[in-house]
């Protein structure tokens, strides 16, 4: 018998700050992030970038395409 449940996909914005990079003039600043979670559990990252207000408007555009979306952020921030 199985017991897995597949998953809904969806899509989340999360972020963080840089800590180390290639490129020093990253380093210490916040990074935003798009994954894209498939029915299956697999992550895939759709966006990036330094803008909250830009990752917003990626986000958007998956629920838009009718997918759940999630931000991470939102009470944090």
């Amino acid at each position: 018998m199985d017991n897995v449940v597949p998953l809904h996909p969806y899509a989340e914005l999360r972020g963080g700050v840089i800590t180390e990079s290639s490129d020093p003039s990253r380093s210490g600043k916040a990074w935003y992030f798009v994954d894209y979670v498939d029915e299956g559990g697999r992550c895939f990252g759709v966006w990036d970038g330094p803008s909250y207000d830009a990752a917003c408007e990626a986000l958007s555009e998956w629920g838009s395409d009718g997918v759940r979306t999630i931000d991470l952020l939102r009470k944090a921030l």
